[in-house]
């Protein structure tokens, strides 16, 4: 879908037209929005602002966007994108700086949008049509339909009508001003695309369809005034194929490769236009049509023809850096034909050329393309980025600022199926550069390539290094383009070291467990396996409850799989496959849907999720609650990692950017704040909230202050221990007479948690009575659950804090704490804590 270019219908400097899926919300004029939040005040390099929770943006949100639509203003100097992520929007670009000025949230389904020729008024297309005043969004009149939602709206040059059309080719044609249809009528046609285009005294109607079929009305009476045939179409309908004035067509030639000008009512050839080499597709006339811009489909790097009318030469190839065209928005002309803005929504930037120098003027920062990872390097002073421009960018992680690039030299074909993956210890990459081309290995601190996967013609479709990056797991492509079985690589040489293939039949997703001797494998039959890495070999088989997952990873404990998928991560117990308590979406954002992106904190306490919306979710595993939701990416994030810390998380896009978080909630304090007794107190108390967010942010400022914190934690919080002879006679209780008695005794065991745990399973292991069986059930499921008791969950918060100072203090509680009674959750928490400390 893009601007409608038709017979004798000059539209393209006088209506902006994008035939774009809205969903939700209202126009948002940023400068002038009453209800616009604070700015933050924090900004990046452009001084752009941050969102909130956000230390850093590498790259830049100008010109940034995944737009699968883009149409300029009648005045030139706002480039309008519409865009399908994280919700379906359209967006304002200033044509001089590339700052977003403005946005348009349809209040319900939408699927078309046009800008009258005065650029005062917007209509929109849904089930049904309403005006809008620009540019504050104010709703001037809405015109209620029956017949579908229209996928196509046009003005005429002068403004007083509005032409729409539906998906099943139904189209009407309305008084502006007084909301009056004054033209109904309904074509049939192959295809359920339409575009619509006024003549210069908009007085026809053209309706061009998706199969090259084109009718021209009368829009007073409905008379059909002529009916043709355009030449060869591909997929959408072909708008580009009408001169300004209406007297010329260009047509795809046979060979697929050329086209040609033709006179509009003979079909006589006026030039024809060949390609050096390739294919050309003709997209585009400038507004005076004297020049034809082509997609030059075959070219490395992608690039749009610009072609003069008149002799058939090429004059320019226009260049773009990042990954190709993806077709979703056509290339449009500025309305004085100066500038031709491009965009290959699955590449996150918008491209913006001056056609006298040729010079892409929205190049102007680091990212050309989608962010496809990004993390920590070991000692969290850096981060890397991975990007599809094919530069691996090296950055301080306090400064923002590029320290390094090595330049992969990997020529990008397709965007969406392009990306790198970095070694544990950040010394070596791994580089996808489609599903058709094999992976190359990347030595990070020389810059050089190590080698190239030997994996025949068919290339590498997913890559993951072991955890001691020696090793490289990758599923590769069959001759039918399949996603085929998992083979194991010396990351160093390239060769191929496993002896069978490991999942051959799969298509799904895997992950290294700590110590590399195992793949946990998500396979097509809803079953998640492990197979044992040197033989090559299935050792179990576990159903999933709710089908595939895109996205797994172990724990860093090892104990724990972790699944993203629709609504939340799964977890699974990684020695038993046993189901463990999810962490869910909040119930308004479950059918914002797929997560695809996940990570664990070092510690493991810690997971982030995130997917196609932008959103990031944090959760807390012990309590499965909610810790944090982090909004600021425009599209899709592709990649999350914590810092060895903890303290921050990096997120890429395809956007185009990296945002480095701060998870402490403390980043904007000045200075080090000395706790007093009552906030210490405070801060004690909000440990134990329900509020899983609440209580890490006051764990986090405890940290910050070990001089205070850490004696005073070593007064409240003590070795796990407990009354045997207490829990002997709750255990009794429950087979007493009164029913008090019983539910009272039920509390107290709940209400001990863990610490009781070896005596309830023991006591269900005995004969109880049925109701005694019933109740130790189901202290066992809560025990088997996420942790409930607020005192117990506050004890393990302790744990984290202690972990945060790391400090010799610090180390002798936690070594206190790793005394307590065995087989507790502090306990076993605590000591856990301490190796993590002593192996760093």
């Amino acid at each position: 879908m893009s601007p409608t270019r038709a017979p004798l219908f000059p539209t393209v400097s006088l209506v902006l037209l994008l035939c774009v899926w809205l969903v939700g919300g209202s126009f948002v004029a940023k400068a002038e929005a009453a209800s616009a939040p604070a700015k933050p005040a924090r900004t990046d390099a452009y001084g752009d602002p941050l969102p909130p929770g956000a230390l850093l943006r590498l790259g830049t949100v100008r010109w940034r966007a995944c737009a699968s639509f883009l149409a300029f203003t009648p005045d030139g100097k706002t480039l309008v994108t519409g865009e399908m992520n994280p919700e379906p929007a359209a967006h304002f670009w200033d044509v001089g700086t590339g700052k977003e000025i403005g946005s348009f949230r349809a209040p319900e389904v939408l699927t078309g949008l046009a800008v009258s020729p005065d650029g005062k008024m917007l209509a929109v297309g849904g089930f049904g049509v309403f005006f809008a005043r620009v540019p504050d969004g104010k709703e001037i009149r809405r015109i209620e339909a029956e017949s579908g939602s229209f996928s196509s709206l046009c003005f005429s040059p002068n403004g007083k009508w509005l032409a729409a059309i539906n998906w099943d080719h139904h189209y009407r044609v309305w008084d502006v001003e007084k909301g009056k249809e004054i033209l109904s009528e309904e074509k049939e046609g192959e295809g359920k695309t339409a575009f619509l285009g006024f003549s210069l005294d908009g007085k026809k109607l053209c309706v061009t369809r998706r199969d090259g079929g084109i009718n021209v009305l009368d829009v007073a009476t409905g008379k059909e005034l002529s009916e043709g045939q355009l030449g060869k179409t591909y997929g959408s309908p072909p708008t580009a194929n009408f001169s300004p004035d209406g007297k010329k067509r260009v047509f795809q030639e046979r060979d697929d490769k050329s086209f040609s000008l033709r006179d509009s009512s003979t079909g006589k050839l006026i030039q024809a236009f060949s390609p050096a080499s390739g294919k050309s597709v003709p997209i585009a006339f400038s507004p005076d049509g004297k020049h034809i811009a082509s997609c030059d489909e075959y070219d490395f790097p992608p690039t749009i023809g610009l072609w003069d009318a008149a002799t058939g030469k090429e004059l320019r190839k226009l260049t773009a850096l990042g990954a190709a065209f993806d077709g979703a928005a056509e290339p449009v002309f500025s309305p004085d034909g100066k500038r031709l803005a491009a965009s290959g929504s699955c590449a996150g930037l918008l491209h913006v050329w001056d056609l006298e120098t040729g010079k892409d003027v929205s190049q102007i920062s680091e990212h050309q393309g989608v962010v496809t990872s990004a993390a920590f390097s070991p000692d969290g002073r850096t981060v890397l980025t991975g990007c599809a421009d094919n530069v691996i960018r090296v950055w301080d992680a306090d400064k923002g600022i590029v320290v390094r690039r090595i330049e992969v030299d990997r020529v990008l074909r397709d965007a969406s199926a392009y990306y790198i993956t970095f070694s544990k210890n950040r010394k070596a990459a791994a580089v996808i550069g489609s599903i058709r081309s094999n992976a190359s290995l990347w030595d990070l601190d020389s810059g050089k390539m190590r080698a190239l996967l030997d994996d025949g013609e068919y290339g590498t479709w997913v890559a993951g290094f072991a955890p001691d990056g020696k090793t490289l797991a990758a599923r590769g492509n069959n001759p039918g383009n399949n996603i085929t079985g998992i083979h194991i690589w010396d990351s160093a040489t390239g060769k191929k070291v496993s002896k069978n293939i490991i999942d051959a039949e799969g298509q799904g997703t895997f992950a290294f467990s700590p110590d590399g001797k195992t793949l946990i494998v998500d396979g097509d039959g809803g079953e998640l396996a492990p197979w044992d890495v040197v033989q090559g070999k299935e050792t179990r088989k576990w159903s999933l409850p709710n089908g595939r997952r895109d996205r797994l990873q172990f724990a860093p404990t090892g104990s724990m799989i972790a699944g993203a998928g629709d609504g939340g991560v799964d977890l699974w117990d990684a020695a038993t496959g046993k189901v463990l308590p999810a962490l869910r979406l909040p119930e308004l954002e479950f059918p914002a849907g797929l997560l695809d992106c996940l990570a664990f904190s070092a510690d493991g306490k810690t997971v982030a999720a995130a997917g196609r919306t932008g959103v990031i979710y944090v959760w807390d595993v012990g309590t499965a609650k909610m810790r944090d939701v982090l909004r600021g990416h425009r599209d899709w994030v592709t990649s999350l990692d914590f810092s060895p810390d903890g303290a921050r998380l990096i997120s890429g896009s395809r956007d185009a950017t990296a945002l480095i978080w701060d998870l402490t909630g403390i980043a904007d304090e000045k200075g080090t704040k000395t706790l007093t007794p009552e906030r210490l107190a405070a801060l004690w108390n909000e440990l134990a909230d329900a509020d899983a967010g609440k209580a890490w942010r006051a764990g986090w400022r405890l940290a910050a202050d070990p001089a205070a914190s850490v004696p005073f934690l070593h007064k409240r919080v003590r070795p796990a221990e407990v009354d045997a002879a207490q829990v002997a006679k709750l255990l009794t209780a429950l087979e007493g007479d009164a029913f008090d008695e019983r539910e009272a005794a039920t509390a107290g065991l709940a209400k001990l948690g863990d610490l009781a745990e070896p005596a309830v399973r023991k006591a269900l292991e005995g004969k109880p009575s049925l109701e005694a069986r019933r109740r130790l059930e189901e202290l066992v499921n809560k025990l088997d659950g996420p942790v409930t008791v607020p005192e117990q969950a506050r004890d393990l918060r302790c744990v984290e804090v202690l972990e945060h100072i790391d400090s010799p203090e610090a180390r002798r509680l936690l070594e206190e704490l790793g005394k307590g009674l065995p087989d507790t959750r502090l306990t076993r928490e605590a000591k856990a804590a301490l190796a993590r400390l002593t192996r760093r």
